[in-house]
């Protein structure tokens, strides 16, 4: 440096920004403020939906030393929210802020009227409001019983009914011993639906007692004699039974009558099928007539069982099935003989008799009773000297069993549909079953048609092969069960043992003098089992619906 020098230093004075934005952050304005100097709030105030502009924050800007964000600050508008009553009567007041929702108070209650709603929405508060509640007229109806009934279904008996609105249905039920008879406003309807309802309904059920309705003991069902007696019963004192038997309803004054716990003889006269029906009716002064009861008593029983000695020549037949003497016993047919039993309705009368077959002549010596006389009936069918074996039954539903013989060498049957003609060639040939077999034969109406049908029993299988039909020679078996024990020497039976129109099974020991009946044709083990006969015999079952009335 060869000289004086003068160095003069420069400054620039600092500048810094400030920005005014609004609430949501968008900018109003933007100022360039030298340090130490103040900025300029906008010259118009910002505005916000449903709010007031209270300032700015930072609210001092006058001496700013570096940049700077200065924010709008607001606060909500508060509107007041008023609920009324139909009346005018405040029910709620509340303060809420623009744009939120106010809180409707507990629903109010007008009598007479039901509460609906309210007359505006609250859910978006943008100005001061009235909400003003709103109603609809209402009815209530009453449903009343008086004594012998009620109202159903129990919660409809007290209803709120709109103005003008219908009803729900209701139902007056009598008690049993009562008929409803009307309602107290006179109607009828039962079930009954008030309509268009305008005013407060109430009204009451009316209801007549009525005599209780006779019982008969027994109640209808099969019976075996000619007559049933039956016990006539009524719960109401004092009440007059009149009763009919030929099935007119009873007439008052005019019927036969009885006192309650009276017996009335009902007539069953006439074959199996033969009906009566007993009605009664019952009145009381001062109530209505009871209704009519009804049974059906029908002659009817189920097959017992009879056996056939044939040293002696006696049979033993009893309709009880059940252990004991045999209710009835005759000689039928000569002493030390192999002839083989059968039982049918061979005359129509609907009852059973007993039959004989010698199998040495190829005779059937047929008896119309159980009296042990000479044989009303001698028919003759099949070969002389054979060892086919007789069955019985009704092959043709005319009503009259007739006969039939099975041939084990050959398979096959050979059945008559009438007892005319004697010698006449077989009206059904039918093969079924193994030839040269053991297998015992039965008939019955297996399927309750009214034709009896065949089938066969093979004692080593303790196995019934049964057919439903006389039609298919040789076509396999309808049902097929086992029923008794394998390799027995047991002899079966058939015969309807319950009543049910259908014939069922049975099988006898002669070692044990038993009888084992089945009550349908599944097997399995025996409903009834009863003894009968001395043990260690050879007697040969039978089965039959024997007249010992």
């Amino acid at each position: 440096m060869t000289d004086n020098l003068t160095v003069n230093a420069q400054c620039e004075i600092i500048k810094y920004t400030v920005t005014f934005e609004d609430w949501d952050g968008s900018v109003l304005k933007t100022e360039e403020v030298e340090h130490g100097s103040g900025a300029t709030a906008p010259v118009d105030d910002p505005e916000r939906e449903g709010h007031i502009f209270l300032g700015w924050e930072p609210s001092e800007f006058n001496n700013v030393t570096a940049n700077l964000t200065v924010t709008a600050q607001y606060e909500v508008i508060k509107y007041t929210v008023t609920f009324k009553d139909y009346n005018g009567e405040v029910l709620d007041t509340q303060e809420v802020a623009y744009g939120e929702s106010a809180t409707a108070p507990d629903d109010p209650v007008r009598e007479g009227f039901r509460f609906t709603g309210w007359d505006v929405g609250f859910d978006n508060i943008t100005s001061n409001l009235d909400v003003i509640a709103q109603y609809t007229r209402v009815h209530t109806l009453t449903y009343l019983a008086d004594v012998g009934g009620e109202i159903s279904p129990a919660d409809n008996a007290v209803q709120t009914v709109d103005h003008g609105d219908d009803g729900m249905p209701v139902v007056a039920n009598a008690f049993e011993g009562y008929e409803f008879v009307q309602w107290d406003d006179g109607s009828t309807k039962n079930p009954r639906t008030d309509e268009n309802v305008t005013e407060d309904i109430t009204v009451t059920a009316q209801f007549i007692a009525y005599v209780a309705t006779p019982g008969f003991d027994p109640d209808g069902g099969l019976f075996p004699g000619n007559s049933v007696d039956v016990t006539v019963t009524c719960a109401t004192e004092g009440a007059t039974i009149g009763y009919t038997t030929d099935g007119t309803e009873p007439i008052e004054e005019v019927s036969p009558t009885v006192d309650s716990g009276g017996v009335v003889s009902v007539p069953i006269p006439g074959p199996f099928g033969t009906q009566c029906i007993l009605r009664a009716k019952a009145w009381k002064e001062g109530m209505n007539p009871s209704q009519v009861k009804t049974a059906i008593y029908e002659k009817g029983m189920p097959d017992g069982i009879g056996l056939y000695d044939q040293d002696s020549a006696d049979f033993y037949i009893s309709n009880a099935l059940e252990t004991g003497p045999a209710e009835e016993n005759f000689r039928f047919g000569p002493r030390a003989n192999n002839w083989i039993p059968i039982a049918g309705d061979w005359n129509g009368d609907g009852y059973d008799t007993v039959g004989l077959y010698d199998r040495a002549m190829g005779r059937f010596y047929l008896s119309y009773g159980l009296e042990g006389e000479a044989a009303d009936k001698v028919y003759r069918f099949g070969p002389r000297a054979n060892n086919w074996i007789p069955v019985a039954g009704d092959w043709n539903g005319d009503g009259l069993d007739s006969v039939g013989l099975y041939d084990p060498a050959g398979g096959k049957f050979y059945l008559v549909s009438s007892l005319e003609g004697a010698g006449s060639p077989a009206d059904i040939e039918f093969r079924f079953g193994p030839r040269d077999s053991n297998w015992i034969p039965v008939a019955g109406d297996w399927d309750g048609n009214g034709l009896d049908e065949i089938g066969l029993y093979n004692q080593a299988a303790a196995k019934f092969y049964l057919v439903n039909n006389l039609e298919g020679e040789g076509s396999p078996a309808d049902v097929e069960f086992r029923f008794g024990p394998r390799e027995n020497n047991w002899l079966p039976v058939a015969g309807d043992w319950d009543r049910d129109g259908l014939d069922e099974i049975g099988l006898y020991d002669n070692e044990l003098a038993r009888f084992y009946l089945s009550y349908g044709l599944e097997g399995g083990i025996a409903d009834e089992a009863f003894g009968i006969g001395p043990r260690h015999n050879d007697w040969i079952p039978t089965a039959g619906k024997w007249d010992l009335f």
